[in-house]
């Protein structure tokens, strides 16, 4: 099986879920900035699936990425600092997966990797 973008398995670090609301927040934790693009990747997958998806930083790196980055609206994931406490950095904006665009794209890229 071929990884999707780079992501071999997905298990969860943590989840969240609002009954009230009924949705669902997934936080990707990494230790360490070496691991960033992993964890992009990783969030990148979660929001075909999930309402609302974070990736959590240690305090110092998040702090230097800082709310005006690329975080938020324009990846559609949120950025958490994770220190003494959790601050979010820059929000997550709802994620709009629908089972129809998520076959319009697995099936764009089946075409595109069989060349049809």
């Amino acid at each position: 099986m071929h990884p999707f973008l780079g992501v071999r398995h997905l298990e969860l670090d943590l989840i969240g879920y609002s009954r009230e609301k009924d949705k669902i927040v997934a936080v990707e934790v990494k230790s360490s900035p070496t691991y960033l693009f992993d964890g992009i990747g990783r969030c990148a997958v979660l929001r075909m699936i999930v309402d609302y998806v974070y990736l959590a930083l240690p305090e110092e790196y998040a702090m230097k990425i800082g709310s005006k980055s690329f975080f938020g609206e324009g990846l559609g994931i949120g950025l958490l600092s994770v220190g003494k406490e959790v601050k979010e950095i820059a929000k997550a904006p709802e994620s709009y997966h629908k089972v129809v665009e998520i076959a319009t794209l697995l099936k764009s890229m089946v075409r595109s990797m069989t060349g049809g």
